[in-house]
């Protein structure tokens, strides 16, 4: 799951809200929490380019 701030001062709270309503709502397990805190303006999203490596490489297929 990826959860994603504008910005990077004291939205920690706001993080850890997102986390939680993913876990509420996600209907299987959680393997890797991907967590950025960045401008939507920004390419660099170290979280979303961990979680696209992550996925390119098969690691969340489920069957």
């Amino acid at each position: 799951m990826g959860v994603r701030v504008s910005g990077t001062g004291g939205q920690e709270s706001s993080l850890a809200a997102q986390e939680a309503e993913l876990r509420a709502s996600a209907s299987g397990v959680a393997v890797a929490v991907f967590k950025d805190r960045a401008s939507g303006l920004r390419e660099s999203r170290p979280g979303l380019d961990r979680l696209l490596k992550r996925a390119a490489a098969g690691e969340f297929i489920c069957g």
